[in-house]
């Protein structure tokens, strides 16, 4: 349901090789999201943008989180 809501908004990327199904949504202002299944587990990572949030820091954490599930 997140993922359809999503998929038409600027922003919306699918993510390759994180689990089974991945994607990010940002708006480059107000926050980053991301959504991973790997087999029957999800996560959903969403952080609120700061003037020190790092979007590269973002992706390398929610790597190592699908990494580990």
């Amino acid at each position: 349901f997140i993922k359809a809501a999503n998929e038409n908004h600027p922003g919306y990327k699918t993510l390759t090789g994180m689990g089974n199904e991945g994607y990010f949504h940002g708006d480059g202002n107000a926050f980053y999201f991301t959504s991973v299944r790997k087999g029957g587990k999800v996560y959903n990572l969403k952080v609120k943008i700061t003037p020190t949030t790092s979007l590269d820091a973002f992706n390398a954490t929610a790597k190592r989180i699908a990494e580990n599930m």
